[in-house]
């Protein structure tokens, strides 16, 4: 009889303290918590103290935890270099590794990872919303680049890369890229090299661009006040030739080297000058006339652009003419 009731004593005993159940349904529970699976066959509760899952290889073999369903199955392990990796398809000579991470941060995903990027991807990559910070405002770590740098982008050039050869229904998606030999000769401090491959720092260029692009953006706007100018000159100039005033011409024009100027006075003229302006309005040469016909030579010295050359008579302009100089 008491062997009978200590037995009875041990069994709730043991029912009132156990770490590992199995419920009726077939749900398991490991821990002491009073809480039942959700959602899941399998439960692992506690409180007041870190919980871990232990998947322990004596050996230096990969040890991989294994989810699985009917159709897809993914582990999470570590293999046997260090590597911490997901895996997928178990069948698959012991599964796919998708993803890897080194004792150092450094991730890969479809490739190994290395030490060279802080996260290398095989494939396209896609982000919603990227914010990437490199800048800093140390003036000792910060240096102008403009002059030089920002040049050598015209030669650079981009060439069409295709994933696969042979791809003649265009199944597999095409890049455009630098040409890295270009980015090697020009840009050298923006390459990245490993014992296999070469990486290019896109993200660098993005300055440089900025700054060709604000350079185009002078550029145009120096052109529209020209442009502006010139339709103002040739407005002016179309009053003069509707005067049927003919006292100028030029030859060559356009010019490369030089250009003569043919002048001739009006009659009863007493003094006149020959100016020539640029499109801006700025005075460049002055002449004294002291001819009633005659030539002026204009040498090399002018920078190319367009210029108007004016015959004043008596303080009153009486003919003008366009002038082109190339490079």
């Amino acid at each position: 009889m008491n062997k009978i009731i200590l037995s009875i004593l041990l069994l709730l005993s043991v029912k009132i303290n156990a770490q590992f159940k199995v419920l009726s349904n077939g749900d398991c529970k490991i821990g002491n918590q009073n809480v039942v699976p959700n959602g899941g066959k399998l439960l692992i509760t506690d409180s007041g103290r870190p919980l871990e899952l232990k998947v322990f290889n004596e050996t230096r073999d990969s040890a991989i935890l294994w989810a699985l369903n009917k159709s897809y199955s993914y582990g999470f392990g570590i293999d046997r270099d260090g590597f911490e990796a997901i895996w997928k398809n178990i069948n698959e000579q012991h599964g796919e590794k998708i993803m890897e991470f080194n004792p150092f941060g450094y991730f890969g995903i479809g490739v190994a990872a290395d030490n060279t990027y802080r996260l290398k991807v095989k494939g396209t990559l896609y982000a919603d919303n990227l914010a990437i910070s490199n800048s800093s405002t140390n003036s000792r770590n910060s240096q102008n680049v403009y002059n030089k740098s920002v040049e050598n982008l015209n030669s650079i050039s981009a060439i069409l890369y295709k994933e696969q050869e042979g791809d003649e229904n265009n199944t597999v998606p095409s890049h455009y890229r630098f040409n890295v030999e270009d980015i090697l000769k020009y840009y050298p401090e923006l390459v990245y090299r490993n014992d296999e491959e070469i990486g290019v720092d896109y993200f660098s260029f993005i300055p440089l661009l900025v700054e060709k692009i604000k350079e185009q953006s002078e550029i145009i706007s120096t052109m529209q006040i020209e442009l502006l100018n010139i339709r103002c000159l040739y407005e002016e100039l179309c009053e003069f030739k509707a005067n049927d005033s003919h006292c100028l011409n030029v030859f060559p024009n356009p010019f490369k080297n030089h250009a003569v100027i043919e002048y001739s006075l009006p009659d009863g003229s007493n003094f006149a000058t020959l100016s020539l302006v640029d499109v801006s309005g700025q005075n460049i040469l002055n002449w004294t006339i002291d001819k009633n016909k005659g030539r002026i030579r204009i040498n090399e010295t002018l920078n190319h652009g367009i210029y108007v050359c004016y015959l004043n008579c008596d303080g009153n302009i009486v003919d003008a003419i366009i002038l082109r100089k190339t490079q």
